[in-house]
């Protein structure tokens, strides 16, 4: 059996990334749709995954991102993705 990923926009109302713009330590909120785990990536403007790992939602709560700190001066798109659905979170800016 295949089962598709549904892939929707999600509204700030709805997952809230901060601080934004940031210096690379972001956390996430209201992630409580979402399955336990789940793949973050980070993509910059050329469309190039630049981190992408499995992790907890309870992580990304935490500021699990602290690792974007190597991350040049730009913006960066989230994507979230579980079992059942993908969706782009948001633009983030990382300053220098």
């Amino acid at each position: 059996m295949i089962s598709a990923t549904e892939e929707s926009s999600i509204t700030n109302e709805e997952i809230s990334i901060y601080p934004n713009p940031s210096s690379g330590e972001v956390y996430f909120s209201n992630l409580s749709g979402w399955d336990d785990f789940l793949r973050i990536e980070v993509t910059d403007q050329l469309g190039h995954i630049i981190y992408g790992p499995d992790v907890s939602k309870y992580s990304l709560q935490a500021g699990l991102l602290g690792q974007l700190n190597s991350l040049s001066h730009g913006v960066y798109q989230v994507t979230l993705k579980d079992s059942n659905k993908q969706g782009v979170v948001k633009m983030v800016r990382i300053l220098r």
